[in-house]
């Protein structure tokens, strides 16, 4: 069985809260081919994808320092990364995100899975 994103997001609160079990689960996203980091950073992309939103008034900088990035250069790289628009054309809306080609640099994980 392979685990869509939200269950790997589940499978890494779940290992957060029970430490014990978290060696089973870290290995089990690691059969599935997904890293902590990968989703890190795929949780990143749709907190700053909700945070962007034209509703939301933020400040790209704000959204940077909610992410935890040191600063907004660094976000901005990342985003361009991830979507390959910047986080202000991103934001001007749908059309301007369908354009935007995400590369790839976020792993998705392996379809086919042991279990």
């Amino acid at each position: 069985m392979c685990l869509d994103m939200g269950d790997h997001v589940q499978v890494a609160r779940r290992a957060a809260a029970r430490p014990r079990l978290a060696l089973a689960r870290i290995r089990r996203l690691r059969e599935e081919g997904v890293t902590l980091d990968a989703i890190k950073q795929r949780l990143r992309l749709k907190l700053a994808e909700e945070l962007l939103q034209p509703g939301a008034r933020l400040k790209v900088s704000d959204v940077a320092l909610r992410l935890g990035f040191s600063d907004v250069r660094s976000f901005r790289r990342a985003f361009i990364e991830w979507t390959g628009k910047s986080p202000d054309a991103w934001r001007r809306g749908p059309a301007a995100r369908q354009e935007g080609n995400r590369s790839g640099i976020i792993p998705q994980p392996r379809s086919g899975g042991g279990r």
